[in-house]
């Protein structure tokens, strides 16, 4: 589910962070270090098909590094709305924390920016220096060493990391790993759930034991991701033979996402897996059995829609339990 501000009587979606949109929409993007913000008055911003009335809020930010743009002070101010919620109460979500943090900002005037984008005003900073690069490498950096700061706070590495999931980067994939590893269930789970959508098998193993544990220390939903994941992002034909303590599970949706696995690294060698699953008691992982059959020997004609399989369902499990060599 995305988030969303909750204003009045509705929900207002909020999409997800893009690094790269921000770098781009963005005339400075610093690691600077930030003050209280205080109200200096009152905008109105537009939301949907109406306009709401928001605080301005105004800090001096000291200049730490300059990851994008140029900027000859050492200090700026910057502004940020922040949206009143039912009661008049300040809602402070949208204002960046005190201390190191990294800020995309857009000039309004001599050393003045306002942030590029409310709903995502700041990220966590770090302030060692980050190597030359493109921005989005450079921004990337920090985040990556803030993942792996020891000094870091559980919610700006879980910030991190989450801004870090539509990147692809050098420093990205040892960050999660060094997490992955220290043990610390939401970080270490988070880490592992990130690692498997990036198709990095060799945390599979790790992760398919968490997710398959009985350890009430570790967050149900944290191992439905990874379970998730496993499904949608592993691809590479390393993984196979890491999967069959998922074939073989007695939960059906643990099951289905070792099928959409083997569907998705699509080779020959998922034919024998797939089969298997063909005579599963779930029709959602015979589906995804049947068009993972389908799509590795090239008969779209065998691959079903969800409705057609329902109606028609013995037609495609007997035709595939009747062997795939040769068609």
């Amino acid at each position: 589910m995305s988030p969303c501000w909750a204003v009045k009587a509705f929900c207002i979606p909020v999409s997800p962070v893009s690094l790269e949109k921000l770098c781009d929409a963005s005339d400075l993007v610093i690691v600077g270090r930030v003050g209280r913000f205080v109200k200096i008055g009152e905008v109105p911003v537009s939301i949907g098909q109406g306009t709401l009335l928001a605080d301005l809020r105004e800090s001096s930010v000291e200049i730490v590094e300059i990851l994008k743009g140029d900027e000859s002070a050492g200090s700026i101010l910057v502004q940020v709305p922040v949206l009143l919620p039912p009661g008049g109460s300040v809602n402070l979500d949208g204002i960046p924390d005190t201390g190191v943090k990294l800020l995309f900002l857009r000039k309004s005037g001599d050393h003045r920016y306002q942030v590029t984008d409310p709903h995502h005003p700041s990220l966590p900073g770090a302030t060692v220096s980050t190597d030359s690069g493109e921005p989005l490498e450079r921004v990337a950096g920090v985040e990556c060493q803030v993942i792996s700061s020891d000094s870091a706070s559980l919610n700006d590495k879980l910030d991190g990391i989450w801004s870090l999931s539509r990147v692809n980067s050098g420093c990205i994939v040892p960050a999660l790993t060094k997490i992955a590893s220290q043990r610390s269930p939401i970080l270490s789970l988070t880490a592992e759930d990130e690692l498997v959508k990036r198709d990095d098998t060799l945390i599979l193993s790790q992760a398919i034991a968490d997710a398959l544990s009985e350890r009430g220390t570790d967050p149900g939903y944290l191992k439905e991701n990874i379970l998730h994941s496993i499904g949608v992002g592993t691809r590479s034909p390393d993984a196979l033979p890491l999967l069959d303590p998922l074939i073989k599970s007695s939960r059906a949706e643990i099951r289905l996402a070792a099928a959409n696995a083997l569907k998705n690294i699509g080779t020959q060698a998922c034919v024998a897996p797939l089969r298997s699953l063909l005579s599963d008691s779930s029709q959602k992982v015979r589906y995804i059995a049947a068009i993972g059959l389908a799509d590795i020997a090239g008969i779209p004609e065998m691959h079903p829609s969800i409705p057609e399989f329902q109606k028609n369902e013995g037609k495609y499990i007997s035709y595939w339990n009747n062997g795939i060599e040769g068609r």
